[in-house]
């Protein structure tokens, strides 16, 4: 029985990650840049509520993690690939490069202040858990790949002006960023739980909040290792970066 299962859960992450390399490719032939991130969303959020309605939402999780670092790893590539000839297709992606090349030049800036980046971080907080729990995480999904894109694109960019692109893929993916990814992931999935139940009477009495308590403290936990790890590490990443690249 194992073969069968194993198989299947093959076949679907390759099916997954062709469906992100195939929104990807027809974004950049429809040339819109709102068009991207809905391509690389919606059939994939449909499949998450298809798993949330039938209680797998342990399942969605991990699907929606996969899915997520398909999208980083794609959109990674991508821009390594094609450099600034997809900066146009790419929300914020080009102000978030510059943003970052600049904190990688001076070692000044939001990336190294916790002032700056707590307050930031505590706002899209608040925006991603009200469009969870009003929208069943449609809107805030849609957020969070368009954040997953500028962030790709920042280190695509990045690696095409490093010795050693693999290592600067790996530092410019820093762990507290992937943290807070992972993290965001659960809240995304857990809080459309609510209203997608609601919608459907036959199936709230069944749901238990208790029962995604240990995940949701986990979401919290790691949310809040992001902050520390990024107070502590965030210069020692750039050192590390900055050892094989060479900005223009």
């Amino acid at each position: 029985m194992r073969v069968p299962v194993v198989g299947t859960r093959v076949l679907g992450v390759g099916g997954l990650s062709l469906w992100v390399l195939g929104a990807t490719w027809l974004g950049q032939v429809l040339g819109h840049p709102w068009v991207l991130p809905v391509l690389q969303t919606l059939p994939v959020y449909g499949f998450m509520v298809w798993l949330l309605r039938k209680g797998a939402w342990r399942s969605a999780i991990r699907w929606m993690w996969l899915w997520a670092a398909a999208v980083g790893l794609v959109g990674t590539l991508w821009a390594y690939r094609q450099g600034p000839a997809v900066a146009p297709l790419v929300l914020y992606g080009e102000t978030y490069r510059q943003k970052m090349f600049d904190w990688l030049r001076t070692g000044q800036g939001e990336e190294s202040d916790p002032r700056r980046f707590l307050r930031r971080h505590g706002v899209e907080l608040g925006l991603f858990t009200v469009t969870s729990l009003t929208t069943a995480s449609l809107v805030s999904m849609h957020g969070g790949t368009i954040l997953m894109n500028y962030m790709s694109y920042y280190v695509g960019s990045l690696m095409r002006h490093s010795d050693a692109p693999f290592w600067t893929f790996v530092t410019a993916w820093p762990v507290y960023a992937v943290l807070r990814v992972l993290a965001y992931v659960v809240l995304g999935v857990l809080l459309a739980e609510p209203l997608l139940y609601r919608l459907d009477p036959d199936r709230w009495g069944v749901y238990r909040l208790r029962d995604r308590g240990p995940w949701l403290a986990l979401a919290v936990v790691g949310l809040v290792a992001d902050v520390f790890l990024k107070a502590w590490l965030a210069p020692v990443y750039r050192h590390w970066i900055l050892t094989y690249v060479r900005l223009p």
